[in-house]
C-alpha cells in the first residue's frame, strides 16, 4: 500500500484552518481504511462541511466521530447545529464550520476518476481506481509517458531519444508534448521554424467539446493537419510526428486541462488515454510517447493513473529526486497497479522503469546500486497485490543513462540534436524500452551483371556531366533529384496545405534545378511524392519567371503555363506571355516609393501567368480563379531580372514581393493559392536594407545550403544514379543513411584516402568537401557534380591501376583545377561583377602569391568585402587567402603547400 501506517497511528492534525486540511486528513484515513462504515463521502466546502452517511446515521455517532478524528473539543454543537471547530481568531469563526449530512443512496455514491486529488473523498480510497473496461489499447496501441518527480533531469531528452530509437527500426511514432506548464519538445519545435498547425491543447479541447462524448471530431481533425509535423530522416515507413503543447505565444496556463475532460459522468475515466490512442491507430502510429508535466500535477493523472500506459520516470541520483520518485512509484502503484500477467486471464499492463541520468560511472556507482536497490523495491510494489517471486520478471531493471556534457547544449536543429543523442548513447539505454517490431525478409535480388571498372568511371563521367547545369536541359518531364534536408522541410512541413516560402541559397546551390524539376513534375503532390514524401494538397505547377539561362529541351514554361490555362477554362490564352519584358517595363513604369503600386504589379503579373488578362484588381482575379483551380506559383531567375537593372526600383520591386506578396498569400484562408520565390541569397539584403535577417531565419529551414554531410550525400546520390557502385544503392535511400553510412558506401567512389590506406595522405571524405567548399564551409552543389565528372574522365585517360575505387588520387587532385576553372567562368557569366574581381586575380598570372596584402593585388577593401561575403576570400596569417575552388583556376600559387592538399 502507499502508506504502511493504520488508523490508530495517524494522529489528529496540529491545526484546522480550512476546508483543505480537513480533506488531507481525511484523505489520509481513507486510505488506511481508518473511516467508520455509515460514512460514504465526505465533501469539505469553504462555508460547510457536507457528509454522505448511510441512513439512520445520528448526529450524535457524527459528533462522536469528529471528536476522535479531529481531537477533542472539535465539535461544536448538537443535533443539526453540529459545527467542526477550526482555529481562526475569534472575530472571524465564532461559529465554526456547519455539518450538513445527507442520506445516501446507491445512485448517490460519486465515481473516482484518475486524479492525484480526487474530487471526492469516498471510502473507496482504500483500493485502486476503477480499472478501464478494456485490457489493451484499441489496435494494441503502445502508450508510454515519460514522467519525472522533478525537472531538469533529461526526461524530455530520453523521450526524444525513445522515439527516434523506434523510428529507426521502421516504427511510426506520435510525439505527444503533454507539459502544459514548461513545454520542451515545442519550443525546440517552434525555436527551429517547424510547422505547427494542430496542438494537444486543440486535441484536448475538441475532446472537451464533444457533444456525443466519442473522440471522431478531433481524431478526424488532427489527422488533417499532423502531417506537416514530422521530424528526422528515416528510412520508409520510421518516422515521428510532433503533437506540441500549444500555438499559444504568450506564458499563459491552458484554457482546458486534461482534468476537464473529466466532469461529463457519460465518458469514460480514462477517455484521454484512449483517445490518444485512437489517434495514433487513424494516423498510422503504433506507438505514442507523452512527455508530462513533472512533478505531482493534475496535468498528467489522467495519463499516469491508466495501467495500460507504461510508465518511465526519470530521476537523477540527488536525494530529492530520487526520494520523490520512488514515493511517486509507490502511491502510482497502489492507485492504479501494474496487473502481472499470471493473474487471472489478463494479458497483463506493461511494466514500469526508471532512467537514472546525469551518471557518472567512476563517483556514483556505489549510489547507483543503492539507488537501483530503492528503485527496485518501489518498482516491485506497483504489482498487484503481493507479487509472486516468478512474476518480477516482467519488470526491466532500473537504466542508467551516462552523463555528458554535449546533452547540457543542444544544437540547433533536429536532425543535429537526435544525432547527439545518438552519438552520446542515448538511444541504446532507452532502446530495452522500444516495442519489438517484426523483421520483414528482405528480398531477393539477380545479382548484379558484372561491369569493368572504366565501364563504371564512364557511367558516372556521362550522369555527372549531364547534371552540372540543370538549365542545359530544361525542363524534365520525367526525372527524380536527391532529397535534400531543405527540400525535406518544404514537403513535410506542407503536407495538407500549400508552400509559401522563399528559397535563398547561392549561386550553383541548385535553385534552377529545383525549380526544373518542381515545373517537370507539374503537380504538388508528383513534385513530392518523387521524394517519397506523401502530401494530401493537390495543385498545378504554374512557373511566373524562368531562368533565361533555361534551355528550351522538352517542356518550357511558356507551355505548362497555356497547358494550366485551357485546364482551368480562361479564355484568351492563345498568345503567349513574356513575363521578363513584363517586368522590365514595370521597372520603368512604376515609381520606387509606390509599394502599393509594386505589389498591385507583382499580383497583375502572376494572374497574366495563367492567362488573366491585367486588370486593375488582380488580387480578386486571383480570388476568384483561386475557388476552383489550385495553384502553386514558382518564381526563378530574379537576379538576372533586377540585379542587371540600373532602375531605382528594382530593389522596392523586389523588397516587396518578399514581403507585401508573400504575406497575401499567407492571408488567403485555406492556401488555395501557394507561392515558392527562388532567390540568390545576397538579393535579401540588397532589397531589404533593415531586419533582413529577421526575414532570413523565418525562412532558414529551406535555405540551399550545402555543407560537407549534403555534399557527401549528393556525390552518393549521383555515383548510385549513374550505376557506377559496386554494390547497388536505391538512390532514395541516401538521404535517409546515417553520416558513417555514407562515408562508408562512398569508399568505393574515392577509397579511404587520397593514397594508399597506410599511405599518410588526408582521408578523402574530408577532402573532397575542403577543396570543393569555399571560406564560409559552404560547398555548391554544382561544384560537386563537376568534380565527379572530370575526375572520372581523367580517371579513364590516366589508365588508373587504383581498381579499389572509381576515382583516382591524382586524378582527383588534377580535377580540382578544371573545376575552379568552371566555376569561375560561371561566375562571370552569371555575376559579372564578382566576375570581374576574379578576372583582376588571374591577370596577375601567378606573380603574387597567397597569403597576399590588398595593395599587392590591387583591390580595395569594398571589393575585398564582397568577395569575402560571397566566401571567396578570408584573413589568414596578416594577409588574404582563396579557397582551392577559387585559387587554383585563377593561378594563385601559395608561400606555403596549401591546408586542403596536407590531408
Amino acid at each position: 500500500m502507499a502508506d504502511d501506517r493504520t488508523s490508530e497511528q495517524i494522529n489528529p492534525p496540529e491545526h484546522l484552518f480550512t476546508w483543505t486540511n480537513i480533506e488531507d486528513h481525511l484523505a489520509a484515513l481513507a486510505i488506511v481504511d481508518g473511516w467508520p462504515e455509515w460514512l460514504q463521502s465526505v465533501d469539505p466546502w469553504w462555508d460547510q462541511f457536507q457528509l454522505l452517511v448511510t441512513p439512520g446515521t445520528s448526529y450524535s455517532q457524527v459528533r462522536e466521530w469528529l471528536e476522535e478524528t479531529f481531537g477533542t473539543g472539535s465539535a461544536l454543537g448538537e443535533g443539526e447545529g453540529l459545527r467542526l471547530k477550526l482555529d481562526l481568531p475569534a472575530e472571524n469563526d465564532t461559529a465554526g464550520l456547519p455539518v450538513i449530512l445527507e442520506y445516501a443512496t446507491d445512485s448517490d455514491l460519486p465515481r473516482r476518476l484518475p486524479l492525484f486529488r480526487e474530487r471526492f473523498l469516498t471510502k473507496a480510497l482504500t483500493k485502486p481506481i476503477v480499472r478501464p473496461e478494456g485490457d489493451q489499447f484499441s489496435g494494441q496501441t503502445q502508450v508510454i509517458a515519460f514522467h519525472s518527480f522533478k525537472g531538469g533531469v533529461g526526461r524530455t531528452l530520453h523521450a526524444v531519444a525513445l522515439a527516434d530509437e523506434i523510428a529507426r527500426k521502421g516504427g511510426r511514432v506520435l510525439l505527444v508534448d503533454a507539459d502544459l506548464a514548461a513545454p520542451g519538445i515545442t519550443r525546440m519545435h517552434r525555436n527551429q521554424g517547424r510547422q505547427i498547425d494542430f496542438t494537444y491543447e486543440d486535441f484536448i479541447a475538441l475532446l472537451h467539446g464533444s457533444e456525443d462524448g466519442t473522440a471522431q471530431t478531433a481524431v478526424k481533425t488532427a489527422i488533417q493537419f499532423l502531417p506537416n509535423q514530422s521530424i528526422g530522416r528515416y528510412a520508409v515507413p520510421g518516422e515521428i510526428t510532433i503533437l506540441p503543447t500549444s500555438q499559444r505565444l504568450l506564458l499563459t496556463p491552458p484554457a482546458i486541462e486534461p482534468s476537464d475532460l473529466l466532469t461529463d459522468s457519460s465518458r469514460s475515466p480514462y477517455y484521454l488515454t484512449e483517445s490518444l490512442a485512437e489517434l495514433a491507430i487513424g494516423f498510422e502510429c503504433e506507438t505514442v510517447i507523452i512527455d508530462l508535466r513533472a512533478g505531482i500535477s493534475e496535468l498528467s493523472a489522467p495519463i499516469l493513473l491508466d495501467p495500460r500506459v507504461q510508465r518511465v520516470f526519470v530521476t537523477t541520483l540527488a536525494d530529492q529526486s530520487l526520494s520523490g520518485t520512488c514515493e511517486l512509484i509507490q502511491q502510482l502503484g497502489f492507485r492504479a497497479p501494474t496487473q502481472s500477467t499470471s493473474i487471472g486471464e489478463h494479458n497483463g499492463d506493461p511494466a514500469s522503469s526508471v532512467i537514472v541520468t546525469q551518471y557518472r560511472p567512476n563517483d556514483h556507482q556505489k549510489r547507483f546500486d543503492l539507488a537501483s536497490e530503492q528503485l527496485q523495491e518501489a518498482l516491485s510494489s506497483t504489482l498487484n497485490g503481493s507479487p509472486d517471486p516468478a512474476d518480477t520478471i516482467i519488470l526491466p531493471q532500473v537504466l542508467a543513462s551516462p552523463f555528458r556534457e554535449e546533452l547540457l547544449a543542444l544544437p540547433p536543429t533536429w536532425e543535429s540534436v537526435l544525432q547527439t543523442l545518438r552519438i552520446c548513447g542515448v538511444d541504446s539505454v532507452v532502446s530495452e524500452l522500444a516495442p519489438t517490431r517484426a523483421i520483414l525478409d528482405s528480398p531477393e535480388h539477380e545479382p548484379p551483371t558484372p561491369v569493368t571498372i572504366d565501364d563504371r568511371r564512364k557511367r558516372l563521367e556521362q550522369a555527372a556531366n549531364e547534371m552540372v547545369y540543370a538549365e542545359a536541359k530544361g525542363i524534365p518531364s520525367n526525372s527524380d533529384y536527391m532529397l535534400t534536408e531543405p527540400l525535406r522541410q518544404l514537403f513535410i512541413n506542407h503536407k495538407t496545405d500549400l508552400p509559401i516560402v522563399l528559397v535563398t541559397g547561392p549561386k550553383g546551390s541548385g535553385k534552377t534545378f529545383l525549380f526544373s524539376q518542381a515545373c517537370g513534375s507539374r503537380t504538388w503532390i508528383e513534385f513530392a511524392e518523387k521524394s517519397g514524401i506523401r502530401v494530401s494538397r493537390q495543385a498545378h505547377v504554374v512557373p511566373v519567371l524562368a531562368p533565361q539561362q533555361l534551355d528550351d529541351k522538352g517542356l518550357t514554361p511558356e507551355q505548362l503555363r497555356l497547358d494550366f490555362a485551357q485546364r482551368a477554362g480562361i479564355a484568351g490564352t492563345d498568345v503567349p506571355v513574356d513575363i521578363r519584358q513584363r517586368l522590365k517595363q514595370g521597372l520603368q513604369s512604376v515609381g520606387p516609393d509606390d509599394e502599393v503600386e509594386w505589389r498591385r504589379f507583382w499580383l497583375e503579373v502572376i494572374a497574366v501567368s495563367v492567362g488573366l488578362p491585367p486588370s486593375d484588381d488582380p488580387a480578386s482575379d486571383l480570388l476568384r480563379m483561386s475557388q476552383d483551380n489550385s495553384v502553386l506559383f514558382i518564381i526563378d531567375g530574379l537576379e538576372e531580372v533586377f540585379l542587371t537593372s540600373r532602375s531605382e526600383s528594382a530593389p522596392v520591386a523586389l523588397k516587396v514581393l518578399f514581403t507585401d506578396v508573400v504575406e497575401w498569400f499567407r492571408k488567403l484562408r485555406g492556401h488555395p493559392l501557394g507561392l515558392i520565390v527562388l532567390t540568390r541569397r545576397d538579393l535579401v539584403p540588397w532589397a531589404i536594407r533593415q531586419n533582413s535577417a529577421q526575414l532570413l531565419d523565418r525562412y532558414r529551414s529551406y535555405e540551399l545550403e550545402w555543407d560537407q554531410d549534403q555534399a557527401l550525400r549528393l556525390a552518393l546520390w549521383v555515383a548510385a544514379r549513374a550505376g557506377s557502385l559496386l554494390q547497388p544503392l536505391e538512390e532514395a535511400a541516401v538521404s535517409d543513411l546515417d553520416y558513417e553510412e555514407v562515408i562508408n558506401l562512398l569508399t568505393q567512389v574515392w577509397g579511404w584516402k587520397m593514397g594508399s590506406e597506410k599511405s599518410r595522405q588526408g582521408r578523402s571524405h574530408m577532402w573532397v568537401p575542403a577543396a570543393l567548399g569555399d571560406c564560409q564551409g559552404q560547398v555548391q552543389a554544382r561544384d560537386v557534380v563537376a568534380f565527379l565528372g572530370e575526375a572520372a574522365k581523367l580517371s579513364q585517360q590516366q589508365r588508373s591501376s587504383w581498381e579499389d575505387r572509381l576515382l583516382a588520387p591524382v586524378a582527383m587532385r588534377d580535377a580540382l583545377k578544371a573545376c575552379s576553372e568552371i566555376k569561375i567562368n560561371a561566375i562571370n557569366e552569371e555575376d559579372p561583377d564578382t566576375g570581374n574581381l576574379l578576372d583582376r586575380l588571374k591577370k596577375l598570372n601567378g606573380k603574387v602569391s597567397a597569403p597576399f596584402t590588398l595593395e599587392e593585388v590591387g583591390l580595395q577593401s569594398h571589393e575585398a568585402d564582397r568577395l569575402i561575403d560571397q566566401g571567396a576570400l578570408e584573413s589568414y596569417k596578416g594577409g588574404y587567402v582563396l579557397p582551392e575552388i577559387y585559387r587554383q583556376g585563377l593561378g594563385i600559387p601559395m608561400k606555403q603547400r596549401p591546408r586542403v592538399l596536407r590531408g
